[in-house]
């Protein structure tokens, strides 16, 4: 029997063990497998129109999703940009998630907005990468305690104890695959972000960063320079 769960980011069933052997499912799987991507594509496409202003060019991945139970007009996705990851607008803040022209997001991110966050044009973000606006839950003991038990319950999370700050993402960045880009930060246009950095302080336009936490390795390169 699925169960329901809003927990990990992924809202929708998770199930336990199935009753029959999973290898008896696997040739069924293979077979469906081109409908079913189809069928993924085609609910990844209802999450969006219900949850998200969708601008013309725009594609979705399979594994895309969004997740919005606020105004559609909090999450923007700006013409031809590519999604392949998850949005959230998170329910424990007033988020505004706007993402510019002829962006790429990767598969298995999560952007989780609960303030704001901009993403610039063209500006490309790699698999695996996560961008928080929040801390996702309080940072003190007991207020993460109840925290979790408004998540098991379903309820109202307490927006006043989880911290939140904006981000804001310039145009032409390339945020490299497995980064994780946390509240506060500003990223200047053109800068690129290494794979596997984490990024607790604002990055300078044009630069190189790299490290956990990260920092400034070098300049990047123009055509014309």
């Amino acid at each position: 029997m699925p169960i329901d769960s809003r927990h990990a980011f992924v809202d929708g069933p998770v199930y336990g063990r199935p009753s029959v052997s999973a290898r008896l499912l696997v040739p069924l799987a293979q077979l469906g497998s081109r409908i079913g991507a189809r069928c993924r594509v085609a609910r990844a496409w209802s999450a969006f129109e219900d949850g998200a202003v969708v601008e013309d060019g725009c594609l979705l991945g399979p594994a895309a999703w969004c997740i919005n139970s606020g105004p559609r007009e909090s999450v923007r996705l700006g013409v031809q940009t590519v999604c392949r990851g998850i949005l959230r607008r998170e329910n424990f803040g007033d988020g505004l998630l706007t993402i510019g022209r002829n962006v790429y997001i990767g598969d298995d991110c999560i952007i989780s907005c609960s303030d704001r966050i901009v993403i610039g044009d063209r500006t490309l973000v790699g698999h695996g990468v996560q961008i928080f606006d929040n801390d996702s839950h309080p940072t003190e003991r007991r207020s993460r305690a109840r925290d979790w038990s408004a998540v098991f319950e379903d309820s109202q999370r307490p927006s006043k104890s989880i911290h939140h700050a904006p981000i804001a993402i310039g145009e032409d960045v390339w945020i490299g695959f497995g980064s994780i880009v946390l509240k506060g930060v500003s990223i200047g246009a053109g800068a690129v972000i290494a794979a596997g950095s984490v990024v607790t302080e604002d990055v300078d336009a044009d630069s190189v960063v790299a490290g956990v936490p990260a920092r400034r390795v070098g300049r990047s390169r123009h055509p014309d320079s």
